[in-house]
């Protein structure tokens, strides 16, 4: 995600510093390489809250841990709590304007409704949701008087794409294998293109900051059923995958955006058109 969103602001004509981990030990200290005179790389780790020797007006926060195979409950709670402390450390030390958090539909749980909407408070969300909307709350507390935007997004597509529902189907389908879904008939928009992520980004900072704290879901538009989504992508390939019904106790829901469309102006990529542009990325990378 870092790297399209550095990609996207230096093509808009940004400075960005951009903060990595590295492959070094950077407890207590960061390290600065100069790439151009617009873009800055600091190595360091968020959790030691480095120092950051710039100006900066905004800060986008899309540290945290991701969703893996691998990673315990435990894991989350605990990194995306250091995490957050991190960046509240750092932000105590820099004269910022505004702050834009990266965050996730995910922390919505069980949607009783349908439709998840940014009023709705969490309802049995699991622990990365928890995590994630943990670190929501603690950066409201901290950051009175900067303008900050909690950006909630379901599972972003693209290139170097982080593992999620679309991400799994296209590659089962790719190989040949079934996909297993349920629910075929409910609708769906519980995805974004990292295009669309990257270029709402951009969009905030040339608007005039919010006042306080918001949260707005960003999502693709026109939802299509998950049958239609199977049809795209096993027909993408050629028939070369079929499709498994499954039964599921867990209830579908779509994602509101209509803050999105009509408080912050930005019409996303429909649900076709991302998954579409996902499937063409991926073939032309083969």
């Amino acid at each position: 995600m870092g790297k399209h969103l550095v990609k996207h602001l230096l093509s808009s004509g940004h400075e960005v510093i951009s903060l990595i981990r590295g492959h070094m030990n950077t407890k207590d200290k960061s390290r600065l390489i100069e790439t151009s005179d617009r873009h800055h790389i600091v190595v360091g780790d968020l959790a030691d809250s480095p120092e950051i020797a710039f100006d900066v007006d905004v800060v986008f926060h899309l540290a945290g841990q991701i969703v893996l195979p691998q990673t315990t409950d435990e894991d989350f709670l605990s990194k995306n709590k250091n995490i957050t402390e991190g960046l509240i450390g750092s932000l105590g030390r820099l004269s910022v304007n505004r702050v834009i958090n990266l965050s996730t539909t995910s922390i919505y749980g069980a949607v009783p409704h349908g439709i998840a909407s940014e009023h709705m408070p969490p309802h049995e969300p699991n622990a990365y949701a928890i995590s994630k909307y943990t670190s929501e709350q603690a950066l409201s507390q901290f950051t009175k008087g900067i303008s900050l935007t909690h950006v909630r997004t379901p599972g972003i597509i693209g290139p170097d794409a982080n593992p999620n529902l679309i991400t799994n189907l296209a590659a089962r389908a790719s190989a040949g294998l079934p996909l297993e879904l349920s629910n075929l008939q409910s609708y769906f928009n519980n995805v974004v293109h990292i295009s669309d992520v990257c270029a709402f980004l951009n969009h905030l900072i040339t608007r005039k900051p919010i006042r306080g704290c918001d949260s707005v879901n960003l999502a693709s538009a026109k939802p299509v059923t998950i049958n239609s989504v199977a049809k795209l992508i096993i027909d993408y390939y050629g028939n070369r995958g079929s499709l498994i019904v499954k039964s599921s106790s867990v209830t579908p829901y779509i994602i509101d955006i209509e803050k999105l469309k009509k408080l912050y102006d930005f019409e996303p990529l429909t649900v076709t058109q991302a998954i579409a542009r996902f499937l063409d990325e991926l073939h032309s990378s083969k």
